[in-house]
This record gives C-alpha cells, structure tokens and sequence, in this order.
C-alpha cells in the first residue's frame, strides 16, 4: 500500500483549511444577515442568495470536468500539458464559452421565472447574477485545471480569497446601505477577485493557456453534460429556496424567512466542506476508481453520520437558531428533518462525483435529474410547507443516489488509470 506524499497530505490539509475557512465565512455572514435585515429583507436575500449560488454551482460541471480533463492528461504523460498539442482544448477559454452560454440560457428564462421569484427588483437580480456568473466561470475553469494539475495549495488560495472577499464585502454593503441593491452589486463585483490574483501573480498566469485531454467539441459536450447534472444538483443543495419561490410564491416565502434560514444552517456544517473536496475527490478517483465495495463503504458512513447529525442537530439547534432571532426558532423535529435531509444531499453529491470521476457522464447527469424532477414533484404535495420540504429533500436525493449507484455498478469504467501520483 502505497503511503500519502507530503505534497499530497499538504493538498489535503489546504483543500479542507480552505474550505474550512469558507465554511465560517458562510455561516458569519448568514448570521450577521440575519441580524441585520429584517425577516421579510432576510428572506428575499436568502432566495437571492439561493439563484446566485445556483448559477454559480451550475457552473461547477466546468471545473469539475476541467479537473478530469487535465488530470486524465497529465497521468497519460501528455504533453499538451507542457508543449500544448494544437487539437487539445484550451480549458480555461472553452470554459468561459461554457459559461457564457449557460448565462444567456439564465437570462432568456429569467422573463419567464423572475417576477415570481425575485418581486419588484427582478431586472436588477437577473443582471447582477448574469454578469457575476460570466466571471465567475473563469473562476471554475482555473481551479478546475489547478486541481488537475495537482496544486492544491495554488487552488486552495482561490477558494479561500473568493469567499471571503464577497461575505466581507457583502456585510460592509449591508450595514452602510439600506434595502438589497448595494448587497446585491456587492455580491457580484466580488467574482472579479480570481482575476485580480491571475494578474498579480504569474504562477496563475501560466495556466491560463493550459489543456486538456480532449479536442474543444469533446471538452464542450462533456463539459455541458456536467453542467445540467450540477445546475441540478446545485438546485437543491443551495438553490432550493428558489425552488420553494416558484412552487409557493414570493409572498409565501417572505413569511418562512426562519424555515429558510434552518435549511441553510443544517445543511451548512456538512455540505462545505464536502464542496471543497469534491474537485479532490474527482482527481483521486481518476487515478484509482470506485469499487463496489467502496461506492458501498461510502453510502453506509454517510447514512450513519446523517443519522447521527440529525439526532444531535435536533437536540442543540433549536435554541441556537432562537439565538439569531427568536422567531427563527424551530422544533426539533424539524431540525432533526432537515439534517437528515442535508445528509441525503450529501450522499447524492458524492455518489454523482464518483460517477463522474468514473466518466459516467450520463449516469451523473440522469442520477442528479432524476434528484431535481423528483424533488419538485413532491413540493407540490399538499403537506404542511415544512413536512413537504422535509420529504422532498429525502426522497429525490434517494432516487438520484439509487440511479447514480446501479449505474456505476451497470457500465464498465471508461476512463484511463494512470499509475504515477501528479
């Protein structure tokens, strides 16, 4: 058995400090936000929060087969990684069309979804999150190809910096401006700060005409099933709030600004820091593949870990909710739900990142549609709000991790095994 480098206990222990780091920041500003914004304020900034991040997880399907693509390069010793071979695609470009693309599909539906959603100020979201969602595909495609390449440390540095820049410049807008406009421009201006490091420092500069493994028409379609498999994945790990907007209404949502608050905060402490190892995840099983045994070994722990959150979660969150504001305190039972719940995105997050470490591609993006289709079918059961988001959570997540599992178990892995570490 072959023992962890240094140089890849040190990618570990930055990917997680980073996404560590991201957590807190996270978690402070939904606090502060809390605090600050009256509950009808704060929940338009959480449905605000929830499309932002929706886009922005969408376009995670770039960095994640960006990851693929060039690690799957470098462990065949291809020199497109040094001396680019001109039929490879140039990621971080291509990337950006990606983006570019998915952000004119957003804003062309937007006419048909946003009034609902957003109220009022609908134009103004809209366009904040388009062009934020530009930028931030450039983001994407530069971790994905630091991932690929195996500096972590270089990646991690990214994933702390933009984060923190926006949740920073999110409170300041907040507290010396009233009403969303100025959080919401913030919000956006802070994609820009990746492109401030790749112009300060060179080491960022030099990967910007890195390459994958494939030609632009195999990166694209590849690429764009990724896409449709995280938009709808990202869908219900932080865009479910919009999801409750187009089912119940804008008006409807202003009065559940505590329901809202409690699915961001349970699903928070075990969502983040799976998010910043997912492109690690990617990477590794690219080398070494998942075994049924493994896929199966993975199911059982986070099945008995969300089991155990929920359990801990309903005992202790229900008094530290009623801490941020006395009416966003819950029952337990509903916080233990809803944990549980997050536990299932978990699993169904990690079974489609096999999936797609596998090359599955179509597994990923059935198992992740079968998830999001499922989940809004049932939102439209006619439950209590807070039961039926409970058994939406749990129940199209189970479908998507029962898809993405006996798909992997049914198609043969495709994708080359290399046998030197990056």
């Amino acid at each position: 058995m072959k023992l962890p480098t240094r140089q890849t206990l040190t990618g570990v222990g930055s990917v997680g400090l980073a996404g560590g780091i991201a957590g807190v920041a996270g978690f402070v500003l939904m606090v502060v936000m809390a605090k600050v914004l009256s509950p009808e304020l704060n929940a338009q900034f959480l449905v605000f929060w929830s499309v932002l991040f929706w886009v922005f997880g969408s376009l995670g399907g770039i960095q994640f087969e960006t990851v693929r693509s060039t690690r799957t390069a470098a462990l065949a010793g291809d020199e497109a990684m040094v001396v680019p071979a001109t039929h490879h695609v140039r990621v971080v470009p291509a990337g950006l069309g990606v983006a570019t693309g998915v952000v004119a599909i957003f804003f062309l539906s937007s006419l048909l979804w946003a009034p609902r959603v957003f109220g009022s100020d609908w134009l103004l979201s809209v366009v904040v999150v388009a062009l934020a969602a530009i930028v931030y595909g450039g983001y994407t495609s530069v971790v994905g190809v630091l991932g690929g390449q195996g500096r972590w440390v270089s990646a991690a540095v990214l994933m702390v910096a933009d984060p923190l820049v926006r949740s920073v410049a999110i409170v300041i807008a907040a507290l010396a401006l009233s009403g969303l406009v100025g959080v919401k421009l913030a919000a956006g201006v802070a994609t820009l700060t990746w492109v401030v490091l790749v112009l300060v420092f060179k080491g960022y500069r030099s990967i910007l005409g890195s390459r994958g493994d494939t030609n632009v028409r195999e990166y694209v379609g590849k690429t764009s099933q990724a896409v449709v498999a995280t938009l709808a994945s990202t869908a219900l790990v932080v865009g479910f709030p919009t999801l409750l907007g187009l089912v119940e209404g804008n008006s409807i949502i202003q009065e559940s600004a505590g329901l809202l608050f409690a699915i961001s905060m349970t699903r928070a402490p075990l969502m983040l820091p799976l998010n910043a190892f997912q492109s690690m995840i990617v990477a590794h099983f690219v080398k070494r593949g998942g075994s049924p045994r493994v896929v199966g070994r993975i199911v059982l722990a986070v099945l008995g870990l969300g089991v155990l959150a929920s359990i801990v979660a309903g005992i202790i969150g229900p008094p530290l909710l009623g801490l941020v504001r006395p009416e966003y305190r819950l029952g337990p039972l509903l916080v233990g739900g809803l944990t549980l719940g997050a536990a299932f995105l978990c699993l169904v997050v990690l079974t489609g990142t096999l999936a797609l470490a596998n090359n599955q591609h179509t597994v990923y993006m059935t198992g992740w549609v079968v998830a999001i289709v499922v989940t809004i079918g049932m939102l439209w059961i006619p439950w209590t709000l807070s039961v039926t988001v409970i058994v939406a959570l749990i129940g199209g997540s189970s479908c998507g991790v029962i898809v993405h599992v006996t798909g992997m178990m049914a198609i043969p892995r495709t994708s080359d095994r290399g046998t030197e570490e990056q």
